[in-house]
């Protein structure tokens, strides 16, 4: 058994801003802009958060009208990258590994950083390593999955008459039981952006928190991770 680290969600560098965590710790995960053709018929502008908060009153001006790009989405859990690095870090994972996924939040009127917390996970059940896959079954493999971010993308270019591209795709479905978006987030890393030191001995890492690249955690860690998530959540 393993676990990987991802990195996901709105932040300055994708999408202009951090995502809020409140006063009760409670938080909103809000996804990054959509930049591809979509059949998501959501827009930052009509959403409402978990909170009840408005969400195009947390975002720049500049998206409001924009598509969220819903990945990972904590509906049917599934999560998808076609990106080289994490691709290939995706296809490694196997049915019963981790998937631990970290975002960027910010307290209201603080003048302090963004930091980084745990918001959820997957119990990984199933992974769909799109080179494998022979591109005539990609629409019944899409149709599996509508929530996903990368399906709606496909009928998106479909409804436009465009072939789809992203053949390094690869999607990974959590199971719907041990899966979760967590209610309240578990802090991560300090104010620039690398893991807590107090974390290093359970998840066995002590480096930056990066976006570009998951972050592996092996062997004992592993355990140690999940019995973290327990007593956290």
């Amino acid at each position: 058994m393993k676990g990987l680290l991802l990195r996901v969600g709105i932040d300055t560098g994708s999408g202009g801003c951090a995502a809020p965590i409140f006063e009760d710790n409670s938080f909103e995960f809000i996804p990054i802009p959509e930049i591809s053709a979509t059949s998501e018929k959501r827009v930052y502008i009509n959403m409402v958060g978990r909170n009840g908060n408005k969400i195009v009153d947390l975002v720049p001006n500049k998206i409001k009208y924009s598509h969220p790009h819903y990945d990972p989405e904590f509906e049917t859990f599934t999560y998808g990258d076609p990106t080289k690095i994490k691709r290939n870090q995706l296809s490694e994972l196997i049915p019963g590994d981790l998937q631990i996924f970290y975002a960027g939040l910010k307290r209201e009127a603080s003048e302090d950083k963004s930091r980084l917390f745990v918001i959820g996970y997957f119990d990984v059940e199933e992974i769909y390593d799109f080179q494998k896959i022979q591109k005539p079954n990609y629409d019944s493999v899409f149709r599996m999955m509508p929530n996903n971010a990368h399906s709606k993308i496909y009928f998106g270019l479909k409804k436009l008459n465009v072939a789809f591209s992203d053949e390094d795709l690869v999607i990974v479905r959590g199971k719907s039981k041990s899966s979760k978006l967590v209610m309240k987030p578990l802090l991560l890393g300090d104010g620039n952006n690398k893991i807590l030191p107090e974390l290093e001995p359970i998840f066995g890492y002590d480096g930056s928190l990066q976006r570009a690249v998951g972050h592996w955690i092996r062997g004992e860690y592993t355990h140690k991770v999940e019995k973290w998530l327990e007593n956290g959540i």
